[in-house]
């Protein structure tokens, strides 16, 4: 790892996922508009304002800039996202014929042919040049919620409300198959290449993948908490991806139904998603409340960015990962080239109208005789033998000595019982070799055998030497740090005397007996006398108001007395006063303890007169 990947690991920080260049991507939302942003810095660059109604639906070609879009107001719309054209121009048309919201579309750019589906519960296949539909595929019972198309096959499937995935033959218009298994309205679907296989999402919360020969579902997948709503499948290894309304994207081994990889960090649900397989990376749209876009690095499961400005949800979206690629492959040395059976970029194949002599209509032209440019990846070899070239390759390039190797150079050759030297006039053509980098030339002469045995005895000396000298080197670290600890043990053992010490003393103190004990001891003896003195006092108080009228009447002393213990209610606070008495027991003035103890409420004396009148007699 190169030194300047280590400290970008080691502070937390990494590389873009763009080097070098600024993808577009363009999203449509249920605030009635269609927005393109650099996903790299996330600006938004443009934003259209065509339909009445929420977007729902898009489909995007970054080789001719056009995008087709379905909305709720229960149209098509054909767009020109060129950057060149202005946005009051980028409308070129609308389709009309749907009767409900239009839900999914699936475009052929190059038979100029799009395949829609709506709430009305139709598919209809669409012509660019015709504002009408040329033809309706009518067999649902419920709304269409996701079709996908193999045009070069002619095979469509669609899924919708009424549970049941259809697959159709586009040039009949005929449904071939039904196939039943979700319990729920089924959201999402893909169909792969060689049109037998198609991969479904729910609102059961399965993902199932279907055979479209055997007409039966092969696998049923189950880990979201709520209805799966976008999927994306890389056919070629079988992996997909899953976005659901419980806010998390699932990545999946299709081929062993199980779930690879979990993200977590939308606030909102997840509604779309486009994924770039070659270069693990994602871009994924939520909404509502949320209306944010992630850019992600699903590798990891890092998010590098996060995209606002919508103002309701984000229901779909699309990313050029070409351009992403290209960058990459640029930076790799991966050259722009065609396939071998098409005409070279420049070159102009005409289209039959030409070829005919008629005039083919306004557009269709162009986007027919295109060829495309394709970028085909060549492996290249770190470092390729120049043999016989090596005179062309050299000249005009520095040669490289081994004492001046870069750490890029380091990392690219590996040297197995090499030497890397200059270039010499004498040496084979066959032994030097070239950097596709930097094109620098260096020579890799082998060296004798009983040179290498020398130099191989040498470094295990060497080693040996090296082990012994950091095996000494610890052991004198380890003495010292013991030593260090021994020294900090009895610290601590000093410590721990001195307070035992301490302890030691203080019970000493607390065991002697004080000489101003035995004087409280005698002043609470004569605050036991002077509160008996005040009881007797009470007492007799008390049966003088017990004999007093009207309990004079009654004749009965022990009735008055039973009277007056029902109405009593605050005996229960003599216990009390009995605390209290016992903590001014403590003080040495006893004149200030007899006035606080006169001064107490009436409780006390009525539990005393009551102890004294249980002696009386009976009358």
């Amino acid at each position: 790892m190169a030194n300047d990947d280590l400290t970008l690991l080691l502070e937390g920080d990494r590389r873009s996922m763009f080097p070098g260049c600024n993808p577009r991507m363009i999203t449509v939302s249920t605030d009635q508009t269609m927005r393109q942003w650099d996903v790299k810095t996330g600006d938004e660059k443009r934003c259209w304002w065509r339909h009445k109604a929420a977007i729902l639906c898009l489909s995007v070609d970054w080789d001719t800039d056009m995008a087709v879009t379905g909305s709720g107001d229960h149209s098509l719309a054909l767009w020109d996202v060129n950057d060149e054209v202005p946005d009051d121009k980028a409308l070129q048309c609308f389709y009309r014929g749907h009767k409900d919201w239009v839900t999914s579309v699936d475009v052929d750019w190059d038979g100029r042919r799009i395949l829609s589906g709506a709430a009305d519960g139709e598919v209809r296949i669409w012509d660019f040049d015709a504002e009408e539909s040329v033809a309706t595929l009518s067999d649902h019972t419920g709304a269409v919620c996701s079709v996908a198309a193999e045009w070069d096959l002619m095979r469509a499937i669609s899924v919708g409300q009424d549970q049941i995935v259809r697959s159709w033959d586009l040039e009949t218009g005929r449904c071939i198959s039904r196939l039943e298994g979700h319990t729920g309205a089924v959201w999402c679907c893909s169909l792969g290449p060689d049109g037998n296989k198609a991969v479904t999402g729910a609102f059961d919360r399965h993902l199932m993948v279907w055979d479209l020969r055997s007409k039966s579902c092969v696998r049923a997948m189950l880990q979201h908490g709520r209805q799966v709503v976008d999927l994306r499948v890389d056919w070629p290894t079988f992996q997909g991806m899953s976005c659901s309304a419980d806010r998390s994207i699932i990545l999946w081994d299709l081929e062993v139904a199980e779930p690879l990889q979990k993200f977590e960090k939308h606030p909102g649900s997840v509604w779309c998603m486009d994924v770039d397989w070659a270069g693990r990376r994602m871009v994924t749209g939520a909404g509502p409340g949320d209306n944010s876009l992630f850019v992600w690095d699903f590798r990891d499961g890092f998010v590098e960015r996060q995209i606002l400005g919508h103002e309701g949800s984000v229901w779909a979206l699309a990313v050029d990962w070409e351009v992403a690629h290209k960058a990459f492959e640029t930076a790799q040395g991966v050259g722009l080239q065609t396939e071998a059976a098409e005409e070279p970029p420049d070159s102009h194949v005409p289209s039959k109208e030409e070829q005919s002599g008629e005039e083919s209509p306004e557009g269709k032209v162009a986007l027919k005789g295109k060829r495309r440019k394709k970028w085909v990846k060549q492996k290249l070899r770190p470092w390729t033998p120049v043999g016989d070239h090596f005179a062309a390759a050299a000249q005009g390039t520095r040669r490289l000595p081994s004492d001046e190797l870069t750490e890029h150079h380091q990392s690219l050759l590996f040297i197995d019982a090499f030497i890397v030297m200059p270039p010499a006039k004498e040496c084979p053509p066959s032994a030097c070799v070239m950097c596709p980098i930097d094109s620098t030339v260096s020579c890799l002469q082998p060296v004798p055998p009983d040179q290498f045995g020398e130099d191989l005895q040498q470094l295990g000396e060497g080693l040996h030497t090296l082990h012994g000298s950091v095996e000494a080197a610890a052991f004198d670290q380890l003495t010292e740090r013991v030593s260090e600890v021994q020294a900090l043990l009895g610290r601590e053992m000093a410590t721990l005397t001195r307070v035992e010490d301490q302890l030691e003393e203080l019970r000493a103190e607390v065991a002697a007996p004080r000489p101003g004990m035995i004087e409280q001891q005698q002043d609470s003896l004569r605050v036991s006398r002077l509160l008996q003195q005040e009881r007797a006092r009470a007492a007799a108080a008390r049966l003088r108001n017990l004999v007093s009228p009207p309990f004079k009447e009654i004749g009965s002393l022990h009735v008055a007395f039973t009277l007056w213990k029902l109405q009593s209610r605050r005996r229960v606070a003599f216990e009390s006063s009995l605390a209290y008495r016992k903590k001014i027991s403590e003080r040495a003035d006893l004149q200030a303890v007899v006035t606080a103890w006169r001064s107490m409420s009436r409780p006390s004396m009525d539990r005393m007169l009551d102890s004294e009148l249980k002696d009386l007699p009976p009358t």
